[in-house]
């Protein structure tokens, strides 16, 4: 079984009880790393169905709850089979060495040999496992849970993207999450003049929730599409779109139920996608009927190339259709941000004449899916930007 640096957390263990939730799989363990010190104990809780090794700062598995030696210490925990979830709580104390006195012999007037004691045997210890605590219910059902990770996702533009609103992140995180968010992605994006853009964000199903553990959680699988916007543009790597499940923990912090961590969790039916490879729609080998073609922006090149997610402009007549203002990939769900005809085509050359009308206009607010993007440069107007049209349908 083997442990990976990125599958691996540093925490410090001393005699207040700390809590960890995580995920584990027959092929994936997580481990956590602590400096731990000769003549110290380990103590564990978990009431999962999980396998659990230490390894000592020389990478040799022991199974005392005596640390031989200082130095740093590795627990890992992995399933026995399957997916397992897991709390786990640890605590690390010091050890309190008890001596049995020698006994005294006592002197008499007859000279009598004392018999030696016999020494007692000293128990070989193993690690120490402490029964699990009963069952504790929280106080939060799934649909609390459910909404709280809806309105993170809602809230995920505003949060890493301008105006990078820290009262979002303080309201709906804490702990692990929070201190992440606030300072780790959001610096890294202010320092690197950076922010992400979200054409989509939908909560497909939930896939497993309780209030029974240590941590309550949610297990929710996301279709996500988003763009890392940088001075040299969109990066490519960290864009797209993709279908992850999700495991979010949950604290009480002032009362109020919050994310507290967040854990990808990969599955076989998990898909990845980039705008260069299959979009959701074909993946999934289904796609809504067209309603036609509208016209959603232009590109400020004369090259007749685009890429998902690059940025779109109004014409000299038009501002752009929708929001947001970036070029979605097929299966993307976007919304009416100026009123906006649907034709039967888009402009074909020679002439490039619009095409009939097929319905009525499409009002703001209202959401069509993309099932194809093209584009085209118009030689006989004054202005040759690239010209963005999309084939449309109902969600």
């Amino acid at each position: 079984m083997t442990l990976t640096q990125q599958d691996l957390e540093e925490i410090t263990l001393n005699e207040q009880t700390i809590s960890k939730s995580g995920q584990a799989t027959q092929n994936k363990s997580i481990g956590y790393r602590f400096d731990g010190k000769s003549g110290y104990k380990l103590t564990y809780t978990t009431d999962a169905d999980i396998c659990i090794w230490l390894f000592t700062p020389d990478n040799q598995i022991i199974k005392t709850s005596e640390l031989p030696r200082d130095g740093k210490y590795i627990l890992q925990v992995s399933a026995p089979q399957g997916v397992r979830t897991f709390d786990l709580q640890m605590t690390l104390s010091s050890l309190q060495a008890s001596s049995t006195p020698s006994p005294t012999p006592t002197q008499t007037q007859t000279q009598t040999q004392t018999p030696t004691p016999t020494p007692t045997p000293t128990p070989t210890p193993t690690l120490s496992y402490t029964p699990p605590p009963p069952t504790q219910t929280h106080d939060i059902s799934q649909q609390e849970a459910l909404e709280i990770v809806q309105n993170w996702y809602a809230a995920k533009p505003q949060i890493f993207g301008p105006p990078y609103d820290t009262v979002l992140v303080e309201q709906l995180a804490t702990g692990r999450l929070y201190n992440r968010v606030i300072h780790s992605s959001i610096a890294w994006l202010k320092n690197n003049d950076s922010y992400y853009t979200y054409n989509q964000s939908e909560i497909l199903r939930v896939v497993k929730f309780s209030n029974s553990s240590i941590k309550p959680y949610i297990k929710v699988r996301v279709f996500e599409e988003l763009y890392l916007n940088t001075p040299k543009g969109i990066d490519r790597k960290n864009s797209g779109t993709y279908e992850k499940d999700f495991i979010y923990f949950f604290e009480k912090d002032n009362q109020t139920w919050k994310i507290s961590s967040r854990q990808q969790i990969k599955t076989e039916n998990t898909s990845e996608t980039n705008g260069n490879q299959k979009s959701r729609a074909n993946a999934q080998n289904t796609s809504p009927a067209p309603l036609g073609w509208m016209w959603l922006g232009n590109i400020n090149n004369t090259t007749n190339d685009f890429s998902w997610g690059d940025k779109l402009i109004s014409s000299q007549r038009q501002p752009v259709s929708i929001t947001p203002g970036v070029v979605p990939s097929p299966g993307a769900v976007v919304t009416i941000q100026n009123p906006t005809n649907i034709r039967d085509n888009l402009p074909q050359p020679p002439l490039f004449k619009l095409p009939l009308r097929v319905a009525e206009p499409l009002t703001p607010g209202e959401k069509v899916v993309i099932l194809q993007v093209k584009s085209y440069v118009d030689n006989n107007s004054s202005s040759k930007n690239t010209r963005i049209w999309a084939q449309i349908g109902k969600p």
